[in-house]
């Protein structure tokens, strides 16, 4: 093929800090970052080649209209690349002036041809779309025809898409390549563009940003909110904060650090008033020698400058524009979108550090892991530290045992000493890595309970630490019973952990009933008290106070036998004890069932009652409802009535059953009985009752002119209205299809 597509991927080995791949805004062409590679054999490419058709003397060049105007526009990102007799090479900076022109909806484009210079393509807009021809016919000469071709997936053509942001004055190629080929579609290429975005504004070099020998810093602590996104486009939120050098130079400003993979690139901008600006577009460098990374501002759709505003008072400059690390100038192709972004000034002072935490720990071998830190740069009231100042410990929990975590050399074949408290700058390039990102612990992992990490820091000739956060690893957590009635296996009973990582569980305990919670590593917890054990109270019970687990503590007492749920939060160290709510049956059985045919008249009435349910002391609170309240209603006690009804306006008859000694009908009606549990899935039962028809059967249906009811209402003796039967006289209003009504009196 025309070029080798070098994926560029996570670096496996560990310690390394691989760039993440760079990715576009949801809703855009996802692509991954790549790198073009020279030298590759043109015949072989020419050999997959798919023509559509073969240059004819039909084919015409593009012309615009006559006395349209065209402005000039430049190459403002993306690659230009030139078959030579050494393969491709990249021209990107040898690309020709490019022409474009807007008549109406119609758009014209000259100079994306190298060996046509002068042809023109056109396409049409709509609204912020522009779409060209798969192919367009750009000249001919001694070699042959040349034509402009589009394609995604380098062997097939496909329409060359632009988008048009008017306000940024930026036409960016939604096709992946624009080639120039010596066939309308084919894929032998002579050139083609990668990636091209055409801008109105003249590109600006690729040149590092110099800050001048005697500029003067100081420390300030950069401070954002990291979004990315996952694979379906969900987005992804990380706070994020690290320290960055800032310089004045009159109204010159410089930045040094805010690119973490070149964190000795600079950035600069221009002060006006309480206001800076940083222009887009500034070039960092390129990482691993391969990859360019920009600063790029973007707000209002399109990029942009940013701006920060200065607030003196508060040492403080509150960004209007999101902060992007970029792969390109003009299009997305982000490493780091940063949004509410800040720089805080750092003063030297007393503080006591945020406390930080651990994020996710991995196991990376069965006596390794791999932690993710996070250690705020910031004191208890937000305000910025000095990293040079921060360090971090870690803790690790056994047992009953809270050890102080030591880094030894050991186990860090890259650093010099032992070290238990670490520098927030410190990385060995292979276990450690700047604020906690990444750092392998190592010993009987398994083992470890919880795994915690403190601040501390060194301000102003003083020592403060942070609290210390714990990290509990994931384990199964029993409630383990000193009793022998009820009966436990093993005398522990497993909880259940939900998604609020809580675990929770339905006992039974005996009067003065001890038990404390054990997990699968044999810690055990149990409540915190002066005496032998930690007497739970009625109150306690009622309120679901928040009772203290210590390590190991000591057993909890249940005064009063009951059935109880047990809440367990191991992050917080905290337990709550309620009265379990009745569980929701699992069968449910009714004074009759189906087989006991059950039939009534009109106006008579059936008690239908729960007798059991399972298992037992489950809830037996049901909610009845009726199938068909023309035929048959069923009050909230069970209780149900037959109604009056003519059975031909209600049922066509296929579900009737004639009688020989009568001339009614029978019609079923299914009453349920429903729990109204709200701990468990809803369980009914459900059966089956005939309700005779008020009207004499009628086998000849055909010969009998059935007039159906619209509605029916009832009123009772104080006059009310209802749509449902009161209990005791009602009269009953039917108001026929014809217009007429009918009013009979009848009892409930």
């Amino acid at each position: 093929m025309f070029a080798v597509m070098v994926v560029m991927a996570a670096i496996a080995q560990k310690g390394d800090r691989p760039l993440p791949k760079a990715h576009e805004l949801p809703g855009s062409h996802q692509k991954e970052a790549v790198v073009k590679a020279q030298g590759i054999d043109r015949t072989a490419f020419a050999l997959s080649k798919k023509a559509i058709r073969k240059a004819s003397a039909t084919d015409a060049l593009v012309t615009p209209p006559e006395g349209a105007t065209g402005e000039q526009w430049y190459m403002g990102d993306g690659s230009f690349y030139l078959y030579t007799d050494y393969g491709w090479a990249d021209y990107t900076d040898k690309v020709k002036t490019i022409t474009v022109i807007f008549d109406g909806n119609d758009v014209y484009i000259q100079g994306l041809a190298y060996w046509f210079a002068n042809a023109w393509i056109k396409g049409v807009r709509d609204g912020s779309t522009v779409t060209f021809p798969y192919s367009t016919f750009v000249g001919e000469d001694g070699e042959g025809a040349d034509f402009l071709v589009g394609t995604n997936d380098n062997e097939q053509a496909c329409p060359i898409v632009f988008t048009y942001n008017e306000n940024a004055g930026l036409l960016t190629c939604e096709t992946n390549h624009i080639a120039e080929a010596p066939e309308d579609g084919g894929m032998s290429w002579f050139t083609f563009y990668d990636d091209l975005v055409l801008s109105k504004d003249a590109p600006t070099p690729d040149v590092e940003v110099v800050a001048p020998d005697n500029l003067k810093t100081e420390s300030w602590v950069f401070t954002a909110v990291d979004l990315s996104y996952d694979n379906n486009d969900n987005p992804l939120y990380e706070d994020v904060s690290f320290n960055v050098l800032l310089g004045f130079d009159g109204n010159d400003v410089y930045v040094k650090g805010l690119c973490t993979y070149l964190p000795e690139a600079w950035i600069k901008g221009m002060r006006d008033g309480n206001k800076v600006t940083f222009a887009s577009g500034q070039y960092l460098g390129k990482y691993f020698d391969s990859y360019n990374l920009y600063f790029v501002g973007y707000g209002d759709d399109y990029f942009s400058d940013v701006t920060f505003t200065m607030n003196d008072k508060d040492n403080k400059l509150t960004a209007d524009k999101w902060v992007v690390i970029n792969g390109k100038k003009k299009r997305w192709y982000y490493y780091n979108i940063y949004t509410n972004s800040k720089l805080l000034k750092v003063v030297d002072a007393a503080a006591v550090p945020a406390t930080p935490s651990v994020i996710k720990a991995t196991l990376a071998s069965t006596n390794s892991l791999n932690l993710k830190l996070k250690v705020p740069l910031f004191d208890v009231d937000s305000v910025g530290l000095l990293s040079s100042k921060l360090y971090y410990k870690l803790y690790t929990e056994v047992g009953s045992t809270v050890s102080e975590y030591e880094c030894s050399t050991d186990d860090y074949t890259e650093i010099e000493q032992n070290m238990i408290e670490i520098p927030y700058n410190f990385t060995d390039d292979w276990d450690i890595y700047p604020g906690g990102s990444t750092i392998y612990v190592y010993g009987n992992v398994k083992s470890w309970r919880r795994v915690g990490v403190q601040s501390i820091y060194y301000g102003s000739g003083e020592t403060n630490t942070s609290d210390i956060s714990w990290f509990l690893f994931p384990c199964d957590l029993y409630v383990a019973g000193s009793f022998t009635e009820p009966v436990w296996e093993e005398g522990k009973q497993q909880m259940e952990q939900g998604m609020d990582n809580k675990y929770t569980i339905d006992v039974e305990l005996p009067e003065n009933a001890e038990f404390k919670l054990l997990d699968s590593k044999n810690n055990w917890f149990g409540g915190v008290t002066d005496g032998n054990n930690f007497i739970i109270t009625e109150e306690q019970i009622t309120n679901g106070t928040e009772l203290s687990l210590s390590i190991p503590g000591m057993n909890f007492v249940m005064p009063f036998a009951g059935k109880y749920t047990i809440t367990a939060d191991l992050d917080n160290m905290k337990l709550v004890v309620a009265m379990a709510k009745p569980c929701a049956p699992t069968a449910i059985t009714l004074n009759v069932t189906d087989d006991d045919e059950v039939a009534i008249l009109p106006n008579s009435t059936f008690q239908l009652s729960v007798v059991s349910v399972e298992p037992e002391g489950a809830n037996t609170e049901v909610t009845w409802t009726s199938s068909d309240e023309q035929i048959a209603i069923v009050s909230e006690d069970g209780l149900v009535t037959g109604m009056e009804f003519d059975g031909l306006t209600i049922n066509t008859g296929q579900n009737r059953i004639p009688t020989d000694n009568d001339d009614y009908d029978y019609f079923p009606v299914v009453i349920t009985a429903t729990t109204t549990s709200e701990m468990d899935i809803p369980t009914s039962a459900s059966v089956q009752i005939w309700v005779k028809s008020s009207t004499n059967f009628v086998s000849a249906i055909n010969d009998v002119k059935v007039t159906s009811i619209e509605c029916v209402k009832y009123v009772n003796a104080q006059g009310i209205v209802s749509s449902t039967p009161f209990n005791g006289v009602n009269i009953k209003v039917s108001k026929l299809s014809d217009g007429t009504t009918k009013a009979e009196k009848m009892v409930k």
